[in-house]
């Protein structure tokens, strides 16, 4: 995109972006967005949420809990089977 061809929107495109700076493209005879950091979109129309694990925890202490649960059943098999 060529610096010479953006200029600052014209007043009517004033309310053109939502979360962003409008540019007027000359070449192309129309308004852009620079959205804001965490912005995006044609008119920066949609927020990017982070994603975070919160389950991360919850999951290991399952994992764990169902391993100890599989040892405690191996142990009792192998118990029964040498006490015969």
């Amino acid at each position: 995109m060529d610096l010479k061809s953006i200029q600052s929107c014209f007043e009517e495109h004033n309310d053109y972006c939502l979360n962003g700076i409008c540019v007027f493209h000359t070449e192309l005879k129309m308004p852009n967005c620079r959205c804001l950091v965490g912005y995006s979109g044609e008119r920066c129309e949609h927020l990017m949420l982070n994603s975070y694990t919160q389950y991360s925890s919850e999951c290991y202490v399952a994992v764990g809990i169902g391993g100890g649960m599989l040892l405690i059943g191996m142990i009792a098999v192998i118990y029964c089977y040498i006490r015969k």
